[in-house]
């Protein structure tokens, strides 16, 4: 039953969604968007070859339009996970450690973070790299402790001053989805 949802989803929006978005919009973040569910769809059903074609195509948009913005770090991350799927590890690692830096820098929480560190000790464990892929667990779960305490709105607010951005309410002091 799944497998028919993805293949009706992937055929849906290659087809219908895709072709009009591309003729109304050109390159645009919706685009980019439609390519990275495709690309998931195809993730799902195994062929790991059309996941990594469809994500990078939503990465280079993103990258071009975006730029350093937490989509284009899903977009780098998915890329890890279809290269790790078809035991492409090196590249994958590339991927995935390029996804924690802009990570690092754009994101306000550290959920994908933490999903990043454990995707990289899964990889690096598979490279034979079990010193690395312990510290990479380790670093997940600093990621962690940071989403129950201040110091991630510290951190969001000290960079918001230093980039001379203007906050216009309150800084959340957790984590929590309301």
């Amino acid at each position: 039953m799944t497998q028919r949802k993805h293949e009706a989803a992937i055929e849906t929006r290659r087809l219908f969604v895709l072709p009009d978005y591309e003729s109304i919009l050109g390159d645009h973040p919706f685009v980019a968007t439609t390519l990275s569910w495709i690309a998931n769809s195809y993730h799902a059903l195994g062929d790991y070859d059309n996941a990594i074609d469809a994500t990078r195509r939503a990465l280079a948009i993103r990258e071009r339009l975006l730029g350093d913005h937490q989509e284009t770090a899903r977009s780098l991350y998915d890329l890890g996970m279809a290269l790790y799927s078809k035991k492409e590890y090196e590249s994958a690692l590339e991927s995935l450690k390029k996804a924690v830096a802009l990570q690092e820098e754009v994101l306000d929480t550290h959920e994908e973070l933490i999903l990043t560190h454990q995707a990289m000790s899964v990889v690096l464990k598979c490279l034979g790299r079990e010193e690395e892929a312990e510290g990479e667990l380790e670093l997940a779960g600093e990621s962690a402790r940071k989403l129950d305490s201040l110091q991630v709105p510290l951190e969001s607010l000290q960079n918001s001053e230093k980039n001379g951005w203007v906050l216009s309410g309150p800084v959340p002091i957790s984590s929590s989805q309301e």
